[in-house]
């Protein structure tokens, strides 16, 4: 039903009600503000990014064919132009090897949390995921917080699913780290 109520307003937009747009702006303004944020690590180039997305969206609107969903190119859209803020910041790649994702690893991260409050949390979390870097950020947030799937994660930043696979294996690795020297414990004792 909510995908039905999009697609209309996607159309409405389309055929020129700019007044439609506010429903797409009020979905999706936290996720794509999230991503500007992790990515450009400034409040005002966060909001000018996401500003920009959305006009640029818009703009573009007759280019959405619904071959993907409207977040992921929305998505794609917003982590390019966060990209190409930061274009003297590059994103250098590392050698893609054989890792998978485990599963279950992000359950025991949440099991050794779960003695301190949400606020706490939260707090602590934040503090261990300022250790990635830009990209691991964000390919933690989309996969795991955004529950995106590894393709999708791959059509919204362009990277290719091995390379998703490896990085965020390996954030998740530094994250655990991360969290172990926020917490002051061995993440070995609280698993």
């Amino acid at each position: 039903m909510k995908a039905e109520i999009e697609n209309i307003v996607i159309e409405k937009i389309k055929g020129g009600d700019y007044n439609a747009c506010n429903f797409i702006v009020d979905k999706y303004k936290a996720f794509v503000f999230n991503i500007c944020i992790r990515i450009v690590k400034n409040r005002e180039d966060a909001e000018e990014v996401a500003q920009d997305s959305f006009i640029k969206a818009i703009k573009s609107i007759e280019g959405f064919k619904h071959e993907s969903k409207f977040s992921t190119w929305l998505y794609r859209i917003t982590f390019n132009n966060a990209v190409s803020k930061t274009r003297n910041k590059k994103i250098f790649k590392s050698e893609i090897d054989d890792n998978v994702i485990e599963s279950g690893g992000q359950s025991h991260i949440s099991d050794g949390l779960e003695s301190l409050n949400r606020i706490d949390r939260k707090k602590v979390l934040k503090k261990a995921m300022e250790k990635l870097s830009e990209e691991e950020n964000l390919l933690i947030s989309l996969y795991y917080f955004e529950e995106n799937s590894v393709a999708e994660v791959s059509e919204i930043t362009g990277l290719e699913q091995n390379y998703i696979k490896v990085k965020v294996h390996r954030a998740r690795k530094k994250l655990y780290n991360g969290l172990s020297q926020v917490m002051g414990i061995k993440m070995e004792d609280v698993l």
